[in-house]
């Protein structure tokens, strides 16, 4: 065997290990939706984050002041992993030198969803367009 088609042969085996051991795009489903409080009002502001349970792959999206979100794991919105995953929602909140700044941000969630740990939010990603309503709790002692 030449150089040459050793090279090639070589080449064809890394690209088939890179295949079989990357999820392609095209396992990945539409997910989009609304996270709302208990009251109706939608969380204004955060992040939403899906844990793959079955591999170890996470997607991501940015909660709009209306609620909405739309999931990305390798390019913009498009999708996450079919199966069950748990989900966690970060909200950030900093007031720099204390200052006495009112900002509309709505009311904040409980802190139990900004941890793996500890959120009871689970989504199952069905191999299809995915659209989800999450209702989540809001913080007892956040301020009105």
């Amino acid at each position: 065997m030449s150089f040459t088609q050793r090279l090639g042969w070589l080449g064809c085996c890394a690209a088939l290990l890179f295949t079989l051991g990357c999820k392609q795009s095209e396992d990945l489903h539409p997910v989009r939706g609304k996270i709302v409080f208990e009251d109706g009002s939608p969380v204004m502001f955060g992040d939403i984050e899906f844990q793959s349970t079955l591999e170890p792959i996470n997607a991501r999206g940015k909660i709009e002041r209306d609620g909405s979100f739309v999931i990305s794991t390798r390019g913009r919105n498009d999708g996450a992993l079919e199966g069950p995953h748990k989900v966690v929602i970060v909200q950030a909140i900093t007031n720099h030198f204390n200052l006495n700044v009112t900002h509309d941000h709505g009311h904040i969630i409980a802190p139990k969803y900004a941890r793996y740990e500890t959120t009871d939010l689970k989504v199952d990603v069905k191999p299809e367009e995915n659209v989800l309503n999450i209702v989540v709790e809001q913080r007892e002692d956040a301020p009105e």
